[in-house]
């Protein structure tokens, strides 16, 4: 199998010149692809995670909150444990809505605050 460079070296100085700039410009174009659907991909995560908004975040609280009930009626939480638990969970959906229609201010944590 001859070498690449031995066939360069046989060649006429103007088509080893041409061969050598389409190695180099082929190589810098598929460079330039790799980045660009690189760049694509992360637009287009970026595009879902934007569209979705919050659904994956309702999906999530849905399911700790049937867990949390199974929990209860299992006897692995008491009931004012299961009460604090629902209580809370009802203030955060409370706070949330404030924030996602841009009126009121958010809860501050304070020093003797605990979340």
């Amino acid at each position: 199998m001859p070498d690449e460079r031995s066939e360069l070296a046989n060649m006429h100085p103007n088509q080893a010149q041409r061969v050598r700039e389409l190695l180099n410009s082929s190589t810098i174009w598929w460079i330039g692809l790799a980045i660009a659907l690189i760049v694509l991909a992360l637009l287009l995560q970026w595009l879902r995670s934007w569209y979705q908004g919050g659904a994956d975040d309702a999906d999530a609280r849905e399911e700790i909150a049937r867990q949390i009930e199974e929990m209860y009626r299992r006897g692995d939480l008491t009931e004012e444990e299961f009460r604090s638990i629902k209580s809370r969970s009802a203030q955060d959906r409370a706070v949330e809505k404030v924030h996602r229609s841009g009126t009121g201010s958010s809860p501050g944590i304070g020093p003797g605050d605990s979340h």
